[in-house]
């Protein structure tokens, strides 16, 4: 009992000092080079979650007390494993992966956000999911979320704190979502629903992590505002102030 107590102040220790450095960001830019994602109306979707990217790179930037790093910044292919393994490099505080959404069904619209699945997820979201995790031939397997302890800690005080730390990302991710899709409301209106999926870019990284859908690509209307500047930097703006909202939540309980 002793040791793991010990070890155990020894990593609330690290979380205290991990939290007085600034608030790492991290935004992927989904798909990207060979992999263009979605296509419809004369536009794919790397081309436009790389634009909406950088715009909130660029304002996160100018933000006191926000790091942030972008997955990619050009139009360059990345394997699965990259992100996460990116993101952990970056050592990131929050992730979010931004694509664009499509639907066989032409009338489909608005803002999906999904988090890691905590129960199973409806027939949509698991082909969605599938999509995503579709890996490029000779690609290497994403592998699990890695343990952050195990290095550290016993094999039994790992597995306890791994599983911990699992929960507070899953809590944060909902939280992050919820501001994020009542923002949206606000701003823009029309429609905004929270979802789960196991899509592996979120579920393999050790902080909390949201894919966003910031509109359906294979719906003529919503295509035609994803493409415009105007709209995209709109659409920055709302993912912009919707982190800064989390971020302040975040704060709020280190007090």
């Amino acid at each position: 009992m002793g040791e793991n107590y010990r070890q155990y102040v020894m990593l609330l220790t690290s979380l205290f000092l991990s939290l007085t450095f600034g608030f790492q960001v991290i935004i992927d830019p989904g798909h990207g080079g060979v992999d263009t994602g979605a296509a419809y109306y004369g536009a794919n979707e790397s081309e436009i979650t790389l634009s909406v990217s950088r715009l909130l790179a660029k304002k996160l930037q100018d933000t006191r007390g926000i790091n942030v790093s972008l997955s990619r910044t050009k139009d360059v292919s990345l394997d699965l494993s990259d992100r996460p393994k990116f993101a952990h490099k970056q050592k990131g505080d929050f992730f979010v992966s931004i694509h664009t959404n499509s639907s066989p069904e032409k009338r489909a619209t608005g803002l999906e956000i999904y988090i890691e699945n905590i129960l199973p997820a409806d027939q949509d979201s698991l082909f969605l999911a599938y999509r995503e995790n579709q890996i490029h031939a000779g690609a290497a397997k994403p592998e699990g979320r890695p343990s952050q302890y195990r290095e550290k800690y016993s094999a039994e005080v790992s597995t306890i704190l791994d599983d911990i730390a699992k929960s507070h990302y899953l809590f944060s991710s909902i939280e992050a979502a919820q501001v994020l899709k009542s923002k949206w409301l606000e701003d823009r209106g029309g429609k905004a629903r929270i979802r789960q999926a196991p899509f592996r870019v979120i579920s393999t990284v050790n902080m909390p992590s949201i894919l966003v859908e910031i509109g359906f690509l294979s719906n003529r209307k919503e295509a035609e505002i994803l493409k415009n500047p105007r709209e995209q930097e709109k659409i920055a703006e709302t993912l912009y102030r919707s982190i800064i909202k989390y971020k302040e939540s975040v704060d709020k309980r280190k007090i």
